[in-house]
């Protein structure tokens, strides 16, 4: 697992003399999988220094930080977030499966250990959160719309949300 990239990269060599034709492409292919492998062994190190809670981002401002699943033990998970607060997580059985996983979607930026703090202190990602623990409420038929609308315009205004 831990050389993923780089295990592609020798089975796209072994294509080279199978298709020679198409030797450039399959360069290309291969110098691509080095150098992600590069970055995931940058990616491996600094989880081996820094541990739970390393943070990761992409070329779009959005991050992924690395920890156990408290809801899933013995597994371990990924959580997305952004400027607006958190978008999704995924969970895996090992920390490995999660780095490979957020290389492979572009989450290969090392970030500080402090940027989900930093950034939940933001109206715009209190702002972010409260609006999506207002959707589930009211999908889940524990809030009625209008009264969801009123409480995010309301939590807009004393935060002073544009």
């Amino acid at each position: 697992m831990k050389n993923y990239f780089r295990k592609r990269a020798e089975e796209m060599s072994s294509n080279l003399q199978v298709a020679p034709e198409l030797k450039e492409l399959i360069q290309e292919s291969i110098d691509r999988y080095l150098s992600r492998q590069k970055q995931f062994d940058l990616m491996l190190s600094h989880f081996d220094l820094v541990g739970f809670g390393v943070t990761f981002a992409n070329r779009q401002n959005q991050y992924a930080v690395v920890t156990r699943d408290a809801s899933a033990p013995g597994k371990f998970r990924c959580t997305f977030f952004d400027a607006r607060g958190f978008f999704g997580h995924s969970t895996r059985d090992t920390a490995v499966q999660v780095l490979l996983e957020l290389c492979q979607s572009g989450y290969s930026q090392i970030v500080s250990e402090n940027t989900l703090q930093k950034m939940t202190q933001t109206p715009e990602f209190i702002l972010g959160n409260e609006a999506v623990a207002l959707r589930h409420a009211v999908c889940e038929g524990r809030l009625d719309a209008a009264i969801a609308d009123e409480q995010y315009e309301s939590l807009k205004k004393r935060l002073e949300v544009a």
